[in-house]
């Protein structure tokens, strides 16, 4: 049997859908079924030699938070009590916040050692569960769209530009990167049916930053920006173990742009979809 923690998130709902279509059982981990951080609620909830997709997180209310102890240690601690029911395999979902200072073409093994926050619990996690011996698929996503999120930096740049608004950019540059939500949830799906492969970036073949996103925007809506896009370092990870194992997702970043353009406009127009 396969549980699913965070099945009511956001990539959660995503992937229990996909799931269903491909006729996989699997049970679904909520809130109100399970206390993550409580270890016996975990053990049993839990069977032994289960294997586990874990996305459930404790989430702070704003970008500003993401480094309080909090809620780092809280979902960490939530790693340590699901791996002690000893699954038969978890699929872990990581982040991209790993490679805190960003660069282009970057591979699994190149994670710094100071990282602070949100990464650094993300990274102890991913090792604790190396070191744990079990059985595991790590992906290390970047930050996701599309769906039913209407909010982010891809969402509300697409609808500024559609409605010839003012686009609002991060007040300080940022290292960013993104997937549609529907393709991080296909890669789970194959993951689950691949062998543990360990640490593995997701994503696209795309270098990303704020600024690259608005000038494929504007291409894509046939639109001239009238003013100076802001300095944004540029990002992107190496993606040849992807490539070489459960592949690299069906759809391209801008094929999946032109898609949220289109409802955009769709909704705008008072059709909706």
């Amino acid at each position: 049997m396969i549980f699913i923690t965070g099945a009511n998130g956001y990539l959660g709902k995503s992937l229990c859908l996909k799931l269903k279509t491909k006729g996989i059982d699997f049970k679904k981990l909520r809130h109100e079924d399970i206390n993550l951080e409580d270890l016996s609620s975990v053990r049993s909830s839990i069977p032994s030699n289960s294997t586990i997709v874990h996305l459930a997180a404790s989430l702070p209310s704003n970008s500003s938070e993401y480094s309080l102890e909090i809620f780092n240690s809280i979902n960490f601690s939530m790693v340590k009590n699901i791996i002690s029911t000893n699954p038969k395999k978890i699929i872990f979902a990581s982040s991209m916040t790993v490679y805190s200072r960003g660069g282009i073409n970057l591979k699994e093994d190149q994670v710094l050692n100071d990282l602070e926050g949100y990464p650094y619990y993300k990274r102890k996690s991913e090792q604790f569960i190396e070191a744990s011996g079990t059985k595991n698929t790590i992906l290390r996503f970047p930050g996701l769209f599309g769906g039913n999120r209407k909010t982010g930096i891809v969402y509300k740049s697409a609808y500024s530009l559609i409605r010839d608004e003012n686009i609002t950019f991060p007040k300080s540059p940022i290292i960013w990167a993104c997937l549609n939500v529907e393709d991080a949830a296909e890669l789970i799906s194959k993951a689950l049916e691949y062998e543990p492969l360990g640490i593995v970036n997701a994503g696209t073949e795309d270098v990303f930053s704020t600024s690259i996103l608005i000038e494929k925007l504007a291409i894509l809506l046939d639109k001239k920006i009238q003013y100076k896009l802001p300095f944004a370092p540029k990002f992107s990870m190496n993606l040849e173990k992807l490539k070489n194992t459960i592949g690299l997702p069906n759809k391209s970043f801008n094929q999946r742009l032109g898609e949220m353009i289109e409802e955009i406009q769709n909704l705008n127009s008072g059709n909706k979809l």
